[in-house]
């Protein structure tokens, strides 16, 4: 399934967002406090396609306050996500 990867990564990082009540701007804010500048517009684009660096993603990770990586819930979503593909064919 082509962009598996990327839509899971997609709905990791929004569901880590949400969880937190984070905005764009906040996260933003909270990564210029570790000399990353992105704009609250380029993190919105970057987490809704699922295409970000890897740096960029455990930067955001920290900067939302996660201590952990889970995963679980990425095979979860990733699993969910070929079960959606199989129900479409």
């Amino acid at each position: 399934m082509p962009g598996l990867w990327t839509e899971t990564i997609k709905r990791y990082l929004l569901s880590r967002k949400q969880l937190h009540v984070l905005s764009y701007q906040e996260i933003s804010k909270r990564l210029a406090c570790s000399q990353i500048s992105q704009t609250p517009q380029n993190l919105s684009a970057k987490f809704n396609k699922g295409t970000l660096s890897a740096s960029l993603m455990i930067s955001s990770l920290i900067a939302m306050e996660e201590t952990v990586i889970d995963l679980n819930e990425l095979q979860a979503i990733m699993e969910e996500l070929r079960m959606e593909a199989k129900s479409s064919d």
